[in-house]
């Protein structure tokens, strides 16, 4: 029954439903992504012509798919202000590998050709930066946990 005192706030019950459930779909992109770093991770040593790009970009990947399993797996780790300036970095580092190097024509892991793959490759990129701007700024149940 509502309260007659008007500036008193309406009263709800409201049941703790625990810990979220870490979402199947993001997992498996975590588990996708992992064995596609560890592969790529075993044919780095037997790439032609790497340019300091590639070892940049293989580094921040390496660093995002650690906070993917965050996000994936409802994790902290670290802390949000990190991840927060680590997807800007990202961002910055996926337009400009992803977009801005092929256009001008410089080689990315020894190859300077632009084919279909860049169409999969930028798709793929959409999907990493949006789960780490989730983990970073929309997954607040994860940082409120001690």
């Amino acid at each position: 029954m509502p309260s007659e005192d008007p500036y008193r706030p309406p009263t709800a019950a409201l049941k703790d439903s625990g810990p979220p459930r870490p979402n199947w779909w993001w997992k498996t992109f975590f588990w996708i992504t992992l064995m596609l770093t560890i592969l790529f991770a075993a044919a780095f040593p037997f790439l032609e012509s790497l340019t300091a790009f590639d070892y940049v970009d293989f580094l921040l990947s390496v660093i995002a798919l650690v906070g993917i399993f965050g996000f994936s797996h409802h994790k902290q780790i670290g802390r949000v202000v990190f991840w927060r300036y680590f997807f800007y970095i990202a961002l910055l580092e996926s337009i400009f590998f992803s977009v801005a190097l092929p256009i001008l024509g410089i080689p990315r892991y020894g190859s300077s050709e632009i084919d279909f793959s860049i169409i999969f490759e930028i798709g793929y990129t959409l999907l990493f930066l949006w789960a780490l701007h989730s983990y970073a700024y929309k997954a607040t149940l994860i940082w409120q946990r001690n």
